[in-house]
């Protein structure tokens, strides 16, 4: 059976710090990323679907390395990015994937 892992963007360690993502509105990107992910995760698995998510302490490179040292070719990654900014005027997410890596090469781009 297909796996669906699910990874949210920010929190992890870049650098040697941990990567908050933009802040504002009292909040971090991060910190939505991953309350966003957990929504996700649990709809999924309420739903009967198998699902995985790497741990928020890995960095970006180390994320899609746990990811790909687990899945198999019928398996799907997703990373959720709300992208904010500290600019209110600003709206909606950027859509994106990435063919250079191992699961997402198998994969059509969307954009």
């Amino acid at each position: 059976m297909a796996k669906v892992f699910v990874s949210a963007a920010r929190g992890g360690f870049e650098g040697g710090f941990r990567d908050p993502g933009v802040i504002a509105g009292g909040t971090t990107e991060a910190v939505e990323n991953m309350a966003t992910r957990d929504l996700l995760v649990t709809e999924l698995r309420s739903r009967g679907i198998a699902v995985d998510a790497p741990g928020d302490d890995l960095s970006s490179s180390q994320t899609i390395a746990w990811i790909n040292g687990r899945a198999g070719r019928q398996d799907v990654a997703l990373e959720i990015s709300l992208d904010g900014s500290s600019n209110a005027q600003l709206r909606g997410p950027p859509p994106f994937t990435s063919p250079t890596t191992t699961i997402a090469s198998a994969m059509p781009s969307c954009c």
